[in-house]
């Protein structure tokens, strides 16, 4: 359930965030692909995609540094239980930092926080090296 609350929350943000990527895409470069014989799926998968992929990108990255600060939807839905079934590492610090005004605790857990997420935001940023493409 929560799953689906925080796609459906956040499913028009990308999706303005892609037709935007779209539009940025010349039609010069259509035109060109489609005079040199391409069909539609040659024209999806060798010219929109790769011309996407900044925008996928962003996409991709904002969406797993959103997915680490999943909390008021856990808070609203189910507390954080059952037990600790919905138990994120945001609503831990929330338990530790607020909650149980243990501030140390909610303190290191906000490092640990910024740590993990800097270390994907850097490992996704690296491996798109290999699929984003600037330019044609």
């Amino acid at each position: 359930g929560i799953m689906l609350v925080t796609i459906w929350q956040f499913v028009g943000y990308y999706t303005v965030l892609v037709l935007s990527g779209l539009q940025g895409i010349p039609h010069e470069i259509e035109e060109a692909a489609r005079i040199d014989g391409a069909g539609e799926l040659r024209l999806a998968w060798s010219v929109t995609l790769p011309l996407l992929s900044p925008t996928l990108l962003f996409c991709l990255v904002v969406s797993v540094i959103a997915s680490f600060r999943v909390f008021d939807q856990i808070y609203v839905m189910t507390g954080g239980g059952p037990g600790t079934a919905t138990m994120t590492l945001v609503f831990y610090l929330y338990q530790q930092g607020f909650a149980f005004l243990n501030t140390g605790s909610g303190a290191s857990v906000s490092v640990i926080l910024l740590g993990g997420l800097m270390g994907v935001t850097w490992l996704q940023l690296h491996m798109a090296r290999r699929w984003v493409t600037y330019q044609l």
